[in-house]
């Protein structure tokens, strides 16, 4: 991101999960802007109780094509980018000749919002496996394994 010394533009992204009955801000949100030279910045944005927030981002040059992305606060960029979420394509026409853009609110539906409290859980396994692969790989007989499962998971043992 560009410091304010050199931020020429800026892109607001509103935040709404206001319709999300029995809202409860446990869990921060995550929003990337991914510009056409694959330069991802991406910021954490704790929502009020009401289910409001804004992300803001700076470019020192006109950042052209854009696409923000909006996931739960521990998905990586690359997982917000290749999975399914809410995204927005903004144009290069939408900064006219202006050096701040404010995007109209990004709607997070109760779908995405309880789904992304599950995204991505963290499980520590103990014990013994009795698979075949235990045998191969020892450290997996007696290792405590944390599996961070969700969206595209993975077991770091």
């Amino acid at each position: 991101m560009a410091t304010s010394s050199q931020a020429r533009f800026t892109l607001h992204v509103p935040l709404d999960a206001s319709a999300v009955k029995d809202f409860k801000p446990e869990k921060e949100v995550k929003v990337i802007a991914v510009a056409n030279t694959s330069a991802v910045q991406e910021q954490q944005v704790r929502l009020s109780t009401d289910g409001k927030g804004t992300a803001n981002f700076s470019f020192a040059s006109r950042p052209g094509v854009l696409r923000v992305a909006v996931g739960p606060g521990d998905a990586t960029p690359e997982e917000l980018q290749n999975l399914q979420t809410i995204s927005v394509n903004v144009s290069a026409r939408a900064w006219g000749e202006r050096n701040s853009l404010t995007l109209s609110p990004v709607t997070i539906s109760a779908y995405y919002w309880w789904w992304w409290l599950i995204w991505c859980r963290r499980f520590t396994i103990r014990g013994v496996s009795s698979a075949p692969t235990a045998a191969r790989y020892p450290a997996l007989r007696y290792a405590p394994m944390t599996w961070i499962g969700g969206g595209g998971g993975s077991l770091r043992i």
